[in-house]
């Protein structure tokens, strides 16, 4: 017999392992969110053919958990991760304070649908201050 929690437990983990190879938190969020489709809300990926439905469900979850443990990093813990990630880049000099202003312009996108109010402001204020502390 076919155990639906199991199978979601399984596509949760090849999931995981598939999208969230990063060293940086900061790295995993951006690799979770492309895989949003910012018309329609909802998420795609190769693993969640078979099964759409529980997929985007089971990626939403994991945005959600991705981007609450960047939220949860001091300020100087996040400048540290968004500098792991450029560096995981080879981002350097003014390419990485180009890069970096624009994942300020894109911050939207970055944040879950599922998110308060209160969790965008933080994310997006903190993401200014850590932007401010690297282009100094």
């Amino acid at each position: 017999m076919h155990n639906p929690s199991q199978s979601d437990y399984e596509l949760r983990q090849r999931l995981r392992g598939a999208l969230l190879q990063e060293a940086s938190v900061f790295g995993n969020l951006l690799a979770i969110s492309s895989l949003r489709d910012p018309v329609r809300g909802g998420y795609k990926h190769d693993l969640t053919r078979d099964r759409p439905d529980r997929g985007a469900r089971i990626l939403r979850r994991l945005h959600r958990e991705v981007f609450l443990e960047w939220l949860n990093l001091s300020l100087e813990e996040q400048e540290k991760d968004i500098r792991l990630w450029m560096a995981s880049r080879g981002l350097r000099g003014d390419r990485s304070i180009a890069v970096v202003l624009a994942l300020e312009s894109e911050a939207y996108r970055l944040i879950p649908a599922t998110s308060s109010k209160p969790e965008r402001k933080l994310f997006v204020s903190d993401l200014r201050v850590v932007i401010e502390l690297i282009t100094e």
